[in-house]
């Protein structure tokens, strides 16, 4: 990623998303280089990379929360500076009450029904395997060798320009769903602030790896990637788990 100068931007901007090689944010978190508008909602160590080429593109990601701007772009431009390490300024979006008691009951409703043990009829979309999505390798891989426990999907998103940004928020809508009947939730979604690469981070957490694979068997979840195709011109998705840093 290029990093860039950063002028003036949105006053809603208040969390910052840190991607870095090894324990440099750890070093300087412990160190007390912080002041107390500065707020860690959530750490995690990079373990897989499920859709995207090469290596993994950061060791660890960390998501901060603001109170104001000027300690957002203080520990922006420090670690900016830092070789390897990539910063995205963004606009946190909060889910409506409704969708939230809505999406914990489809979470009551996958437990009752055990939805998570559904069988795949419909691939749609996920048989075009590449680009932005899994290989068939990295499946296998996922499904041979799973992640024990709780994993944080950590979604870098680029639309295809605003009209791409809505088709893929009519997938986000039967994605969330079928995330809470298996259990998940949605752990943080931003808008990324001016110009870069990437338009929007989400974290997703589940219960696990296998739980993860068997998304394409919830209801209308794989007619839905349809939109996802039409909504995004690229993607990484990084398997994650939480790091606890005090």
């Amino acid at each position: 990623m290029i990093k860039k100068p950063l002028g003036p931007i949105n006053k809603n901007a208040l969390a910052l998303a840190i991607m870095v090689p090894g324990s440099i944010f750890k070093d300087y978190w412990e160190k007390g280089k912080t002041n107390p508008g500065v707020h860690l909602i959530l750490s995690v160590s990079a373990r897989r990379l499920f859709i995207g080429e090469g290596a993994l593109p950061f060791e660890e990601c960390h998501i901060l929360r603001f109170d104001n701007q000027r300690s957002l772009m203080e520990i922006r431009d420090f670690f900016q500076e830092k070789k390897g390490c990539v910063t995205l300024v963004l606009v946190e979006k909060k889910l409506p009450w409704v969708a939230n008691i809505f999406l914990k009951g489809c979470q009551n409703l996958g437990q009752f029904f055990s939805l998570s043990t559904r069988s795949i009829s419909y691939r749609g979309d996920l048989e075009n395997y590449g680009g932005i999505n899994p290989t068939s390798d990295q499946i296998e891989e996922l499904k041979n060798n799973p992640i024990e426990g709780k994993v944080y999907m950590i979604n870098l998103l680029s639309f295809k320009g605003r009209e791409g940004k809505k088709n893929y928020e009519k997938y986000g809508q039967v994605a969330l769903r079928s995330v809470a009947l298996l259990g998940g939730q949605l752990a943080f979604i931003g808008k990324v602030e001016r110009d870069d690469p990437w338009d929007q981070v989400a974290i997703v957490e589940y219960p696990s790896t296998k739980l993860f694979l068997n998304l394409p068997a919830m209801p209308g979840y794989a007619e839905s990637t349809f939109y996802r195709t039409k909504g995004l011109e690229k993607t990484v998705l990084v398997i994650s788990e939480r790091e606890e840093i005090t």
